[in-house]
């Protein structure tokens, strides 16, 4: 059985606050990881449908789970590309 070490959190309120916010997940990172769980599940699905069924059309369920997924991925993509090309620069003093 595998055993855990705890993570050592200091009681500090500068630490504190810094545990607290790196706990918190930007939702385009979400958005990215569902897209690549989107994207895979669809390849695999797609493949087996080929291997069992044959040709299939464009709106099948496994054709819309890859589609989803590069929509979310490239909304995501997007938004960080447009924020940090015409974004307010936080660090200019």
């Amino acid at each position: 059985m595998a055993h855990t070490a705890p993570y050592p959190v200091s009681t500090t309120s500068q630490s504190g606050a810094l545990a607290r916010r790196a706990a918190v997940v930007p939702w385009y990172v979400w958005c990215a990881a569902i897209a690549v769980t989107s994207t895979t599940v669809g390849l695999y699905w797609d493949i087996s449908w080929h291997t069992s069924i044959g040709r299939d059309t464009f709106w099948t369920p496994a054709h819309l789970c890859i589609h989803f997924g590069a929509i979310l991925a490239g909304l995501s993509s997007a938004y960080l590309i447009l924020t940090t090309t015409f974004g307010k620069n936080v660090n200019s003093g």
